[in-house]
């Protein structure tokens, strides 16, 4: 790719996380990140339709980031104590960027993480019916950690987890 593209990919980039910092997606306008990039939004209008496809292809990349980091995957069913936890500290390393895209809309991220999740690892999960337990475990495990997670109880989640996974495998 060209590197004056890359460059402006890169600060469109910036600046929509600059203003999510600040704001819903929802309240993002491409003037916002037209002016805070530097462009002029015919240049934005040449790489993304509109802002929602940025919104999008910047949630995808952390996506993406998490579940390329994940090491453990085919750990689902023999050890999930070793994935989940994993995954927990993958979550935490990443709080910050997590909450700042999806403030708000919690349920896309565990939706959007579970698709992704299974995207990059679907080979660990060749039946329908163990893509259906990781997903309803991903879900679960979001769901139940980030409940527990401001209640120090964490490691109780993991374990319960554990226990939903060996029940239905």
């Amino acid at each position: 790719m060209d590197a004056r593209i890359e460059r402006t990919l890169k600060k469109i980039d910036e600046a929509y996380w600059a203003e999510k910092r600040h704001k819903d997606r929802e309240q993002i306008r491409v003037s916002d990140i037209c002016s805070r990039a530097g462009i002029n939004r015919t240049t934005f209008y040449n790489h993304y339709c509109d802002i929602f496809a940025l919104a999008d292809k910047i949630e995808r990349e952390l996506l993406e980031e998490i579940v390329s980091s994940c090491q453990h995957a085919d750990k689902v069913f023999s050890e999930p104590r070793l994935l989940f936890t994993e995954l927990l500290n993958i979550a935490m390393e990443k709080e910050d960027k997590i909450r700042i895209l999806f403030h708000k809309r919690y349920n896309d991220f565990i939706s959007k993480h579970g698709e992704v999740f299974v995207e990059k690892h679907g080979r660990f999960f060749p039946t329908d019916r163990e893509r259906r337990i990781m997903l309803l475990c991903l879900s679960g495990s979001s769901f139940l950690l980030e409940r527990d997670f401001s209640e120090k109880n964490v490691r109780s989640s993991i374990d319960l987890i554990c226990e939903i996974i060996r029940k239905l495998r």
